[in-house]
């Protein structure tokens, strides 16, 4: 016999726990904020690709930088995101000083979850970069398509302040101006208001 009193228990039991799994997520999905969040920190970025002078290609991170964001709800666990950032470095070498600044801005879908205390998101963001170096008394400026990928963790401290841990993936297509395309991952720490 195929279909035994043993094997309906187990079915029905299997068939509770994705129903009940089920229900918590789109719990978990109706629990989602329905007002706007504003986000501000601190932003560490590395470009291992070293895609602006080679006078910077033994160091390729730009430690002073900042992150804004917004997000507003659109539907169930998904919202539009924004996100703009920007880099800076300055580099001493024995001829001049090496600048180096960073700004983007980019949107996108972003799907959050509350697990716990803390809520999860991943986001898909299209953007612009505008990179501009300078030394020597030359001063390179160029602007690429940004694709950024990542995710993050929001810890609550109260209903409407969040603290955020966030880690993305950015991709730079190449340029007109000869730029060859490059990876970079940015590093996030936030405060988010509800």
């Amino acid at each position: 016999m195929i279909f035994g009193v043993p094997m309906l228990r187990r079915c029905a039991i299997r068939s509770t726990v994705v129903c009940a799994l089920i229900a918590r997520s789109m719990a978990s999905a109706a629990a989602q904020t329905t007002t706007p969040e504003f986000s501000a920190g601190y932003s560490y970025l590395v470009d291992s690709s070293h895609s602006f002078l080679t006078a910077t290609a033994r160091d390729d991170t730009l430690p002073l930088g900042w992150a804004i964001g917004a997000a507003w709800p659109a539907w169930r666990a998904v919202a539009i995101a924004a996100d703009a950032s920007g880099h800076y470095k300055r580099q001493t070498t024995f001829v001049d000083d090496v600048t180096l600044t960073y700004h983007t801005l980019a949107a996108g879908p972003r799907a959050s979850a509350a697990i716990g205390p803390f809520t999860e998101f991943v986001q898909a963001l299209v953007g612009v970069a505008i990179g501009r170096g300078s030394a020597f008394g030359v001063t390179v400026s160029t602007t690429t398509v940004l694709l950024q990928g990542g995710g993050g963790l929001d810890y609550p401290v109260t209903t409407r302040l969040k603290l955020r841990g966030e880690v993305d993936y950015r991709r730079l297509t190449g340029s007109e101006s000869g730029r060859l395309p490059s990876n970079q991952v940015r590093v996030v720490a936030a405060i988010v208001i509800h």
